[in-house]
């Protein structure tokens, strides 16, 4: 009896409203992307959803202000691109330190700051 108490009740969720495979953590990466780079629910739960899983239940809220700040001002992006950096590559809020890969990245195509920005 319990059995398709459930299962009428699943049935009852419109096919549309169900998650699409894994289910959202909403932690730290997803809080950040909603209330510091404006991003929608879904756009924060993609972000969130790409991130290694450990990495996601790792972050905190100061983690990624401190590696994206740093990120924004090292490469004088606005809020807006900032955004859209973060959307394309969401493993950004893993990375422990960016220094490194972006001096290798610069050093590598010989670019000045104004061409590593235009890059990332």
């Amino acid at each position: 009896m319990m059995l398709l108490l459930v299962a009428g009740a699943a049935a009852l969720v419109a096919p549309g409203s169900r998650p699409s495979g894994a289910v959202a953590c909403r932690g730290a990466a997803y809080d950040y992307c909603v209330q510091a780079l404006g991003c929608t629910a879904a756009e924060a739960s993609k972000v969130e959803g790409k991130l290694i899983p450990s990495s996601a239940k790792s972050l905190t809220r100061a983690q990624a202000e401190e590696r994206l700040g740093w990120l924004q001002s090292e490469l004088g992006l606005s809020d807006s691109e900032l955004k859209k950096v973060v959307m394309r590559f969401p493993a950004l809020l893993g990375y422990n330190s960016m220094a490194p890969k972006l001096d290798w990245l610069q050093t590598r195509l010989d670019l000045d700051d104004a061409g590593l920005r235009k890059v990332v």
